[in-house]
């Protein structure tokens, strides 16, 4: 075996590559020292000598001559940063495997520097780096070969290994964090666990980590487990490989082996926990396993195996494709979910297609299943459309609920989905779910299998599809099939309503849904309970400060539902209500008093004026009234009011509201006493109705606390504020509107007391949060 390769280039300076193979020859051995013009024979395809060579090598002497940088082709274009260059690809898989680089400096040629590199082996300038000088060449020739007669890696080699490992697999990413972690978890347990879904690159990690640590073992086998019931054959196998009897059992190998030393079993593709218990009890030295199933618990060490980086997508990305910019990798890694499957099936496809990356996208999203079957990568057996066809196929035969489970999920957005949405669906559903969704440990049963499939991840309560999975899925299926599967999805979606989008308790459940309720285009869904989320998720935006976003979703909603319904229909005028609150906080006041003033005639017409829905648009009118002129809205206030108070009754929501704005507009004409009174009024009944922490609360404590100071009393409204500020802090966040307004009322309360220091404190902090709102 060749333990010292000679990576040159032809016509940098090839008597002294020619001298330094003499003189390594002499001293390890013709055998044991690989040079290409010395060492292959006539016939041979150099391409897979120079690959097995170098893999098997320990030490790569690079010969860097005068012309070494500068070497171009015919054409004037330099060698080195060609990615088909044989000089770069031999540099470029030494660093990957770790073999120990020596860069070997012709003529006093300075120490390279990374940017004179192409990046996929600029660490080859942090190597340390050996000179020879023309002038005593046989001097340090002869030194260099003392010094690496001193090195590990020229050791005499060891006795000869058990080994069954499939052939490693040159041109995959490297992912060195990731080998780096199961480094630390062999430390830390004899049994790890590779555990991904498919086609993040849990086989490929498994062999390369094997390769590398081959020479620590004196048997590494390797087991597929994708046929569970084969398991047992292939550990006979590993016994008549080591010479043993393979019908003393599985116990009595592992015994034997163990006391030979360290030895290393890898099962891969064991997609049931239960599949191992029988190799487990023998308890092997060290096993590593590569898993869907995300049910393995202690003593196994379970290492996630995710994506690659966006920067590893790239660097595969460019690295096969000439001349890609790094923008459009980028943007087709993100396409591609930075799944490394079908990041290099995509490099294969499209290095002998006529079809551009432009292109290519633009087919991911209407023409994802033929796309996914082809591109074979020669870095994994099977193309990722076959992997996820096969595994849909494994669990509809298994898990026909699951199946469905996994079909729902197409169509949601990848975000995770609480699986409690389902069971209040569960009329809605396909049979095979609609038998099991009431049930939560038969649809706990259905959500696990769809785990061990690896097509969906699944964490507690939740569902996290991806969405080049989904879009696989959708593109299987027939017009019908996904038409229906749609609905089905919306009506899961629509069974669990938020609640009231003002309330802090329900906001949580509004982020979860949000996704999902522009992924599933709720707007078109014929039930009205789609529409309803839309409007409340429209009005939730609102409420956390994201007017913008509220304003693009109602609109969007607006039109569609004017088209099918008419301008007078409930859910239309509703949603003209939501699109002028959306401008109204925006600042867009005449947009949103035009609005308004629709609504409020349509409303009139049909429910008269007395309708709670009416005095709603009333309500609206008279803050766009004040905004707009802030004096002659006071008659309109007290008049919503007072019928609110008649037709509500004081303490409901609406009409405390309305309270509200009529003390803004009392304080605004400098009647603060009076707004004072019915502040201390609604902000008591706020706090009774709704609780402390409610936004209206805050919102009304905060205007008492402006009340107070206004006349005179800053240290009462200085405690008001400083409450209600760490509050809204809690409740709303550090950057709400509603959150920095308190804080700017709290530095003028503190600039009234003379607290300048403080004040100034948190006007600057305040003032920066500012600058960095949205709109």
């Amino acid at each position: 075996m060749s333990a010292i390769f000679v990576n040159f280039r032809n016509g940098d300076d090839n008597y002294a590559a020619a001298l330094l193979y003499d003189e390594l020859a002499t001293r390890f051995g013709a055998d044991r020292v690989f040079r290409s013009t010395n060492s292959l024979r006539p016939g041979e395809d150099f391409t897979v000598v120079l690959l097995e060579k170098l893999r098997r090598c320990r030490v790569v002497l690079v010969v860097i001559g005068p012309r070494w940088l500068g070497s171009t082709d015919s054409a004037g274009r330099r060698r080195l940063w060609q990615r088909n260059d044989w000089v770069r690809r031999e540099i470029m898989l030494a660093l990957r495997e770790d073999k120990h680089v020596i860069p070997v400096l012709l003529h006093d040629l300075p120490r390279l520097e990374p940017g004179q590199l192409p990046p996929s082996i600029r660490p080859l300038a942090k190597r340390q780096s050996v000179k020879l000088d023309h002038r005593s060449l046989r001097a340090g020739l002869t030194a260099l070969v003392r010094d690496l007669s001193e090195l590990d890696e020229l050791a005499p080699p060891r006795p000869s290994r058990t080994s069954r490992l499939p052939v490693r697999l040159w041109g995959a990413v490297d992912r060195p964090a990731l080998l780096a972690r199961v480094d630390d978890a062999m430390a830390d347990g004899a049994v790890v666990v590779l555990h991904g879904r498919a086609g993040v690159g849990k086989t490929q990690l498994a062999a390369e980590y094997a390769h590398r640590h081959a020479h620590e073992h004196h048997t590494t086998w390797w087991v597929s487990g994708e046929r569970p019931e084969l398991i047992t054959e292939q550990v006979g196998e590993l016994a008549r490989a080591a010479g043993l009897d393979p019908r003393s059992g599985i116990d009595h190998l592992c015994r034997e082996l163990n006391r030979r030393g360290r030895w290393l079993l890898v099962l891969d593709g064991v997609d049931d926990v239960h599949a191992l218990g029988d190799v487990l009890a023998g308890c092997p030295d060290r096993v590593l396993v590569t898993s869907r199933d995300h049910r393995w618990a202690p003593p196994a060490v379970v290492v996630d195996t995710p994506g690659l980086t966006r920067s590893e997508s790239v660097r595969l990305l460019t690295e096969r494709l000439d001349h890609l910019p790094e923008a459009q990798a980028s943007e087709l890694a993100e396409a591609l979910d930075d799944l490394p499957l079908a990041v290099a099936q995509a490099a294969t496809f499209l290095r002998g297609s006529t079809i551009g990356v432009r292109r290519y996208l633009e087919l991911l999203g209407t023409r994802v299943g033929p796309l996914l079957d082809r591109g074979g990568s020669p870095t994994y057996p099977r193309t990722l459309g076959e992997v996820w066809s096969l595994a849909l196929e494994s669990l509809e035969s298994t898990d026909p609920a699951g199946a469905e489970l996994a079909r729902l999920c197409a169509f949601f957005a990848a975000t995770p989905i609480p699986v409690d949405l389902f069971d209040a669906a569960a009329t809605a559903l396909a049979t095979p779910l609609r038998e099991i969704a009431t049930d939560p440990i038969r649809l706990d049963d259905a959500a696990a299998a769809v785990a061990r499939s690896g097509l969906v991840d699944v964490r507690t309560g939740h569902l996290r599809p991806h969405h080049l999975f989904q879009s696989y899925v959708r593109d299987r299926m027939t017009a019908e099939q996904s038409a229906r599967t749609r609905d089905a999805a919306r009506q899961v979606l629509v069974a669990r309503h938020p609640g009231d989008p003002r309330s802090a308790e329900s906001w949580g459940r509004y982020a979860v849904l949000l996704p999902h309720v522009l992924a599933l285009d709720l707007v078109r869904g014929a039930d009205p309970r789609c529409h309803r989320l839309v409007l409340d998720a429209s009005h939730y935006l609102v409420v956390l400060g994201d007017a913008k976003t509220a304003r693009d979703l109602v609109s969007a909603a607006l039109a569609h539902w004017t088209a099918e319904f008419g301008e007078r229909h409930p859910t239309v005028l509703a949603a003209t209500s939501q699109l002028a609150g959306a401008h109204f906080r925006l600042g867009d006041y005449d947009s949103a008093r035009e609005l308004d003033e629709r609504v409020l005639a349509h409303r009139r017409q049909a429910l008269g004026p007395d309708h709670p829905d009416t005095l709603a648009a009333e309500h609206d009118l008279a803050a766009v009234a004040w905004a707009l002129s802030r004096q002659d809205s006071r008659h309109r206030h007290e008049e919503v009011l007072r019928r609110r108070r008649e037709i509500l009754g004081g303490d409901h929501p609406d009409t405390l509201r309305t309270a509200h704005n009529l003390a803004v507009h009392l304080r605004t004409v400098r009647s603060v006493r009076e707004a004072l009174a019915l502040d201390l009024d609604t902000r008591a009944r706020f706090a009774r109705v709704l609780g402390e922490d409610h936004v209206d609360t805050l919102r009304s404590t905060h205007a008492l606390a402006v009340d107070l100071r206004l006349l005179g009393s800053a240290a009462e409204a200085r405690a008001w504020n400083e409450d209600t500020l760490a509050r809204c802090r809690r409740v709303l966040g550090e950057d709400h509107i509603e959150t920095l307004r308190c804080a700017n009322n709290l530095v003028q309360d503190l600039r009234a007391l003379g607290a300048h220091a403080e004040a100034d404190r948190l006007e600057q902090d305040n003032n920066a949060r500012l600058r960095h709102l949205p709109g």
